[in-house]
């Protein structure tokens, strides 16, 4: 059946890890934007630093070998990005949509160059 694999252990692990980031780090930031200008670094260190810690070091996110790596900051935001628009409605979202779509061009970017340069190193995995 198509949903054995789905319901492992490890798919479950992996929602609930996805689910801790997602709803820690908007709800720490709302502590650490008081900084102002420092706010980055707080986030990094007291959120993202320890949420990184428990979801990746620790093991609850299941990466296959064999699959594509989604981390943590896609799970975020697909999180906040829908939390505020069942906040602020669909209509108010469509604002977001040029970062979200430089974003997108920035990662496949980023991709392509990791791509090359793995290559270029002799790394045959890629």
């Amino acid at each position: 059946m198509w949903y054995q694999g789905v319901l492992s252990l490890n798919y479950i692990k992996t929602f609930l890890a996805y689910c801790l980031a997602g709803f820690l780090v908007p709800y720490l930031w709302s502590y650490v934007s008081i900084l102002g200008i420092y706010a980055g670094f707080a986030a990094a260190i007291l959120i993202i630093g320890p949420v990184w810690y428990i979801v990746h070091y620790k093991g609850l996110i299941y990466q296959d070998s064999e699959a594509a790596t989604v981390d943590m900051g896609a799970g975020i935001a697909i999180a906040v990005f829908t939390r505020d628009v069942l906040s602020n409605g669909v209509i108010s979202s469509f604002s977001s949509l040029p970062t979200i779509i430089l974003l997108s061009i920035g990662a496949v970017f980023a991709a392509v160059v990791s791509h090359y340069f793995e290559r270029r190193q002799g790394n045959p995995d890629v």
